[in-house]
């Protein structure tokens, strides 16, 4: 049984309902568990719960503040807040479970290939700047951006989560001056300082973070908290443009910009940054592939051929899940073809059952008349002409002649079984 520090278990109940499965992770405010809501919901969640040896009134009042700030947030690009409470542990609040990677994760994937898509650039900041931007106006500031605290779904959705370091801007701050809270890679130089936290620290970050998505490295790489703060505060950034020569000189400012040692020269507000990206980028990688989406399709069809084949009902299934993704039907069908291993195009979501005899080497489809090898008893093939999916049966799965008309042949669309001579539902 997995335990923690603070006598967590996983199986135990919280709230009577959520019921702790495993630690997903922890941070300087306590752990965060992936537990089942045993309620009608029946769904999974994700449970943070304060650390109990902290026990200070400072602590505990920055906690409380966390989950109002986190419960004033309802926007599709931020991980919300279903719940909060306490018990004899203490404090804990529930948010939704979201399933996906770390920004990191896919930023240490593409430095393998050495270079980012615009497109994909373009994307991942614009729902960043979105949620950050929804957070200013609730008077939320994160004071903690970071790839590590930036998911991609499993739809390749960006969500932000982890305000564990957040304060309400209209609130009085609970850290002394000096207490530096945040990330050294990402902090701003008034953090460094241990000055108060504003929007424009986000800013500061957003631009820390998207120098990363373009060249893959950050501005400033130092491995400790003092050199690193140094060079936040006295350092002046290099040109991205050094390490990725077709990165567009608008977009080259933009990203200094936002790297302003003054907090006042930077964007005012991250809706002027990501609208000053949009332009910058222009036509710029406008006819990449969606990659971001492409390769979260890719993942979905891999997981539907772990048994070797695909159903009419999954391919109906990813077709849908494809289309809320922006991808094109006929791109999803070369993508499910490409991860078949074959040439042919994946089948119309239409499969021909033939009677179960012999079949010859060589023969027609019967959905289009395409020259074709015909599949043997107890197996499939896919027209290269229609895409159709001909099943010819094995003797022990034949359901015989229709009643109507007689014919053998039967087609299934959706889930559903039809004669394929007369068209009656089977």
């Amino acid at each position: 049984m997995e335990s923690s520090a603070n006598g967590q278990e996983s199986g135990e109940l919280i709230a009577g309902r959520y019921r702790i499965e495993v630690l997903l992770g922890e941070g300087g405010m306590g752990q965060v568990w992936r537990a089942h809501d045993t309620s009608l919901w029946n769904r999974l969640v994700a449970v943070k719960r304060i650390r109990t040896v902290m026990t200070g009134e400072e602590v505990l009042a920055r906690f409380e503040r966390e989950i109002a700030a986190l419960a004033k947030l309802n926007h599709p690009h931020i991980v919300g807040v279903l719940e909060t409470g306490r018990d004899d542990e203490g404090f804990y609040y529930v948010m939704e479970f979201v399933p996906g990677r770390p920004l990191r994760a896919w930023l240490q994937e593409h430095a393998q290939d050495g270079t980012t898509a615009f497109s994909d650039v373009r994307q991942i900041f614009a729902q960043m700047s979105r949620a950050i931007s929804a957070a200013h106006s609730a008077g939320v500031v994160h004071r903690d951006l970071k790839p590590e605290n930036v998911l991609i779904t499993e739809d390749g959705a960006v969500k932000i989560l982890d305000f564990g370091l957040a304060k309400l801007a209209d609130a009085e701050a609970l850290t002394e001056l000096g207490q530096k809270l945040g990330t050294p890679a990402y902090m701003s130089p008034e953090q460094c300082r241990g000055d108060v936290a504003t929007p424009q620290s986000d800013i500061y970050a957003l631009g820390v973070i998207l120098f990363e998505l373009c060249t893959l490295r950050r501005p400033f790489e130092a491995d400790n908290f003092m050199v690193a703060s140094y060079q936040h505060q006295r350092v002046e950034p290099p040109s991205p443009r050094t390490y990725r020569k077709d990165l567009p000189e608008p977009l080259d400012i933009a990203i200094l910009r936002a790297l302003e040692k003054d907090p006042a020269k930077r964007f005012p507000d991250p809706d002027e940054f990501r609208r000053a990206v949009e332009e910058a980028l222009g036509s710029a990688g406008s006819g990449e592939v969606p990659r971001l989406q492409e390769e979260a399709l890719r993942e979905l069809v891999e997981g539907a051929w772990a048994d070797g084949q695909l159903t009419p009902e999954e391919e109906a299934f990813l077709l849908a899940k494809a289309e809320r993704m922006g991808i094109a039907e006929e791109r999803a069908r070369e993508i499910m073809g490409e991860m078949r291993g074959e040439s042919e195009p994946v089948g119309t979501g239409e499969t021909i059952f033939m009677p179960a005899t012999p079949a010859p080497e060589a023969g027609t489809c019967p959905r289009c008349g395409h020259g074709m090898d015909l599949p043997q008893p107890g197996e499939s093939v896919y027209c290269e002409q229609c895409g159709a999916r001909i099943r010819r049966e094995a003797p022990d799965d034949s359901q015989g002649p229709c009643p109507s008309c007689g014919s053998n042949r039967r087609s299934q669309v959706g889930g559903m079984i039809y004669c394929g001579g007369c068209g009656r539902r089977r």
